[in-house]
């Protein structure tokens, strides 16, 4: 018995909509592939994972040599690792804090983001 792979998995799901919708697999695949994009940019507030994985396309795994440069590129990903995972912040800084900030009141962040504007973040002094 072969162990399902996401690849497998998301081509048995395209066959699936394709089928419901009359499309074939290849185009139902395209348009989820456009839809989960779509959705990751939304969520993150960012487009940087879209061009990160349109950069390694393009230009394979190559390292970044140039220290500040790979140092921005980490922090940029650190910064939408949190707001993948519903931290609602502007700088990895204010994520860090508001992590801290949640965990020292006993609070989910997913109870924070659902506040949405009406949690004051920005005037905060501790959360600036």
């Amino acid at each position: 018995m072969t162990t399902p792979t996401l690849t497998s998995s998301a081509s048995d799901i395209a066959t699936l909509i394709g089928s419901y919708l009359g499309l074939n697999a290849s185009l139902s695949l395209a348009i989820l592939t456009l839809l989960f994009g779509l959705w990751t940019i939304l969520r993150s507030q960012s487009s940087h994972l879209f061009m990160v994985r349109v950069w390694r396309l393009v230009y394979g795994r190559q390292s970044i040599k140039d220290r500040e440069l790979l140092k921005f590129v980490q922090t940029r990903d650190r910064l939408i690792f949190l707001r993948m995972h519903g931290v609602p912040a502007r700088t990895l800084v204010q994520g860090k804090k508001l992590l801290a900030w949640a965990d020292d009141h006993d609070e989910e962040i997913a109870d924070v983001n659902a506040c949405g504007p009406y949690f004051d973040r920005v005037t905060r002094p501790d959360l600036r």
